[in-house]
């Protein structure tokens, strides 16, 4: 199902954003993020997804779109 959070996402991926679930909250309010990536990609669009391991060891998954 397409929605305006999804069409947000898009519109970031877009313009050379790459995103987190955590970004995309604190940036768009957007929850949950695996849904709104399931509906972009449901739209025909590329979602490229790759593990990134921030300084303090965590490691969290990393999206942007691929064109």
């Amino acid at each position: 199902m397409k929605n305006s959070q999804s069409y947000t996402l898009l519109e970031a991926f877009k313009k050379g954003s790459t995103l987190t679930a955590q970004s995309a909250f604190i940036r768009f309010g957007i929850a949950p993020f695996s849904q709104r990536i399931n509906d972009i990609e449901r739209m025909g669009y590329t979602i490229a997804r790759a593990w990134v391991t921030a300084p303090n060891g965590k490691r969290f998954m990393q999206y942007w779109l691929v064109k």
